[in-house]
């Protein structure tokens, strides 16, 4: 708002000031207008005088010459002595005729000047108006000046305001993530809350794992036996291979056709079984 009314008064200062420096300039061109049209009407007047004095002597340098050019001087003497009257007559009525033009223009150009004078304002007023255009000139450098202070005061605070809204945007998100963590701890705290049901549930699954290990400690003892018997049942048939004269002749021709082709797989299936029950895997 201050910087508003600053602006304001600014523009009717600057507007003062531009209306008095018009006013000056249009009383200085009056004044030299005044003195000017006067002083040019002077010089005419004088120049007129100047052509009506020069034009006078020219026409009596020219009689007079006439005078003396002409073969008979008696003659030109005599017409000179009879036209005296006239030409003198005649340049003494365009000599009242300057006159009477000089004093119209006199009384112009005098009544030019009091009728500017009316317009125009005295020494002492002069003074004030320019005292008083100091004044304004002073108020808006002044204006000037608080318009700069205010206007780099709002640039500050323009920037301050950006850093509010970045570190707003920053609590904003803050907030959000606190809400959710808040919301995640509030289902858990319900949860948990219900202990009772939650010691209902372990139980219920404690019980399930206790009959999943009994069923399976059945098995594996159901499984343990049958091992049992197939490994009686495969002593068994091994003790009777070994002694069937059949078998091992098989076995031999076998162990020389893997020895001469340099194999180092076990030799036939039987062997192999024997092997593997004799090292003690089969039970595990």
């Amino acid at each position: 708002l201050t910087f508003c009314h600053s602006i304001i008064r600014l523009n009717s200062l600057h507007n003062d000031y531009e209306r008095q420096q018009d006013d000056l300039q249009q009383l200085e061109a009056d004044i030299q207008e005044s003195q000017s049209e006067g002083f040019l009407k002077y010089q005419k007047l004088k120049k007129k005088e100047a052509v009506i004095d020069a034009d006078s002597t020219m026409n009596n340098q020219k009689d007079f010459l006439m005078l003396f050019t002409k073969k008979d001087k008696k003659y030109s003497q005599q017409k000179f002595i009879q036209n005296f009257e006239q030409n003198k007559q005649h340049e003494q009525s365009a000599i009242n005729r300057a006159q009477v033009n000089i004093v119209n223009l006199l009384e112009k150009i005098s009544q030019n000047i009091n009728r500017s004078s009316f317009n125009l304002p005295s020494g002492d007023q002069l003074e004030n108006m320019k005292e008083n255009l100091n004044y304004k000139e002073g108020e808006l450098k002044n204006s000037e000046s608080t318009v700069t202070n205010i206007s780099a005061e709002n640039q500050k605070l323009q920037e301050d305001l950006q850093k509010v809204e970045l570190l707003e945007s920053k609590t904003h998100r803050e907030i959000s993530i606190l809400k959710e963590k808040i919301a995640k701890m509030a289902d858990e705290l319900m949860t948990y809350r219900d202990m009772r049901g939650l010691k209902d549930k372990s139980e219920c699954r404690k019980q399930k794992l206790l009959q999943d290990k009994a069923v399976l400690k059945m098995r594996t003892n159901q499984l343990r036996q049958l091992v049992e018997e197939l490994k009686a049942v495969f002593n068994q048939q091994t003790a009777e291979l070994a002694d069937n004269e059949t078998y091992t002749q098989v076995m031999n021709v076998f162990t020389h056709s893997a020895y001469r082709l340099g194999s180092d797989l076990p030799l036939g299936r039987p062997y192999w079984f024997v092997t593997f029950a004799q090292s003690g895997d089969f039970d595990r």
